[in-house]
């Protein structure tokens, strides 16, 4: 499901995979050949820090993030959540949460961190 909130529409690159049962809400955008599974939802429904996932990136489902910005190269696992009300650095090339983890402003995920 795709939805608009206050002007600001979802936008996916055309070579992403979205599953049917995923909800893209306000200000996101998914970059190419990026997968998001079921029950994943993406949205920012506030203005300013949109939420942004780069491409070849893989968000496992269950995962929920709210605003920040996702580098390249990154796979989230399942049922995480990531909330970034104010994103101070962009993670590439690495894993943001294994099973059933919370993320609130993480500041030190960055390449290839553990």
């Amino acid at each position: 499901m795709r939805e608009a909130i206050s002007g600001a529409e979802p936008t996916v690159a055309e070579s992403a995979f979205i599953s049917k049962m995923t909800s893209l809400t306000g200000d996101v955008a998914v970059g190419d050949r990026t997968s998001i599974w079921p029950f994943v939802c993406l949205r920012r429904d506030e203005p300013g820090v949109p939420t942004v996932v780069g491409e070849e990136c893989n968000v496992q489902e269950f995962t929920m993030l709210h605003g920040g910005e996702i580098g390249d190269d990154v796979s989230i696992g399942h049922s995480t959540v990531v909330d970034h009300t104010e994103s101070r650095r962009k993670p590439t090339t690495t894993v943001v949460g294994r099973i059933r983890q919370t993320r609130r402003d993480p500041p030190t995920i960055g390449a290839l961190s553990r």
